[in-house]
């Protein structure tokens, strides 16, 4: 008696029916068929997809039948990679795994009763499909309610797509009236008329001058300032920080609580009244923003504005008791891929035409010969800055002719000596008439007028003060070799 009722605890263990499985619901099934690549619509075929992993593949790709493929849907179907037995629940031991061929149900040989030693021959249906159809009837009408609550989710999903696609029409119909509204405005609107500088663009000029410390500078072209700031016709600004104000009671009150006294950065270099302060775009982000803005309002073609963090900015200062006063600045990148020295360069109009712009360019020059490469200015040059450019290249030429006493000169030559890139050596000593093409050779010609009026240039300007960069006071490390 005891033996038959193990038995018989032992067989019920084993033909119980097993634990409805569900769907891993963080898992989303896939929208490609892993054997196609294609996606229902494309195919015009509903995908089956893993309860378990998401995996998705078309019942034709998977060659499975009409009658298996109903089937399969009826239960949460698991891939070939996820496959558990349906009576251990276990996934180990693949090689006696058998699969039922008319519900692709998963089964281990040794937990069939009676267990199979072998794989059978040819076609082989679980317990499930040998007893008849009632088995899958049952699943079915437990599985409407379900379809069709599915259904209605799809039903309402279309509905709010249909409203949002009814919004968006409504929102682009308003938008056309107001767009045409706003352009019938604006033509009986009278335009202003603003006087154009060369080269400049038609835009009103609403900032008309600034206030930087004790002068009073009158702006060349337009500047992105903020709404409240760029009404404005005249805007007080902090020589120190950089800060814009709109009136001179809040430019006061800030003058006496403003702590700065020199550009936030590393002063690299000094040399009597003159100081050089390194400033890092991403560490000092307002202040470069704020310098930005300041360089628009001189600058044409300036474009930078906000994105200031790949950028270093070299700022030039004049010191006294009070502080250290902008002059002019410089840009340049990090890491130029094209081994730009310059983005931008500007010095003020209050410090135009004593020798700052060319003390400027000298220092960038000095700086990519310690970091040891050739330097040139980002292209294309504006009208100035190319002006800038070639004077200051014509007289570095010169001075290289005076000093060099060989019978042949190479443009390499000059190129390692000056650090200047060759494509600038060529392009000035063509716009000066200094090279001459002669039986497919290019000659470079020392001009003798030219010299003498170099030397009678500088002898007149001896009595002037010198900005030439000292490098015996440039205290700078190149980016790239700093921790």
């Amino acid at each position: 008696w005891y033996q038959r009722r193990v038995r018989k605890q032992w067989y019920q263990r084993r033909v119980r029916a097993p634990e409805p499985r569900k769907r891993n619901k963080s898992v989303k099934p896939d929208i490609l068929c892993s054997f196609c690549l294609q996606t229902n619509e494309e195919r015009n075929e509903e995908m089956i997809s893993c309860c378990l992993c998401g995996a998705s593949g078309h019942p034709s790709c998977l060659q499975f039948n009409t009658a298996l493929t109903g089937r399969v849907r009826l239960y949460n179907w698991e891939c070939i990679e996820c496959k558990k037995c349906e009576i251990c629940r276990t996934s180990g031991d693949d090689a006696t795994l058998l699969f039922c061929d008319e519900c692709d149900k998963g089964f281990h040989m040794s937990c069939l009763d009676p267990p199979l030693e072998g794989e059978p021959d040819g076609h082989w249906s679980c317990m499930h499909c040998v007893s008849g159809s009632e088995y899958w009837d049952n699943i079915a009408k437990t599985r409407k309610p379900s379809q069709d609550k599915r259904k209605r989710k799809v039903s309402d999903k279309a509905a709010k797509r249909k409203q949002l696609l009814d919004d968006l029409a409504m929102f682009h119909e308003a938008q056309s009236r107001a767009q045409s509204a706003m352009a019938e405005e604006a033509k009986a609107t009278p335009k202003l008329k603003t006087p154009k500088k060369k080269g400049s663009p038609a835009i009103p000029l609403t900032i008309k001058s600034i206030e930087l410390g004790c002068y009073e500078i009158s702006t060349w072209y337009s500047s992105p300032y903020p709404a409240e700031y760029a009404l404005q016709s005249k805007l007080f600004i902090c020589e120190f920080c950089l800060k814009y104000m709109k009136s001179s009671t809040i430019a006061f009150r800030h003058t006496a609580k403003c702590p700065a006294r020199c550009p936030p950065g590393d002063e690299i270099y000094r040399k009597d009244s003159v100081s050089v302060f390194e400033v890092d775009g991403r560490k000092n982000k307002t202040y470069c923003q704020n310098l930005c803005l300041l360089a628009k309002l001189f600058l044409d073609h300036k474009t930078l504005y906000y994105d200031v963090e790949p950028f270093l900015f070299y700022i030039l200062t004049e010191y006294d008791r009070k502080g250290c006063h902008i002059v002019g600045y410089f840009s340049k990148e990090k890491n130029s891929f094209l081994s730009y020295n310059v983005s931008c360069i500007l010095v003020l109009p209050p410090f135009m035409k004593r020798g700052y712009g060319k003390m400027l360019i000298d220092f960038s020059y000095a700086l990519s010969r310690r970091e040891g490469k050739l330097g040139s200015p980002e292209k294309p040059l504006s009208d100035l800055g190319l002006v800038s450019y070639r004077s200051y290249w014509k007289d570095k030429l010169l001075e290289y002719f005076l000093t060099y006493n060989e019978p042949e000169i190479t443009i390499k030559h000059i190129s390692q000596t000056l650090g200047f890139n060759s494509y600038d050596i060529v392009s000035t000593l063509q716009a000066y008439g200094m090279i001459k093409y002669h039986k497919s050779t290019h000659f470079i010609l020392k001009r003798p007028e030219m010299l003498a009026a170099y030397k009678r240039k500088l002898n007149a300007n001896s009595s002037l003060p010198c900005r030439s960069v000292d490098m015996s006071r440039l205290k700078w490390t190149p980016h790239h070799l700093r921790k």
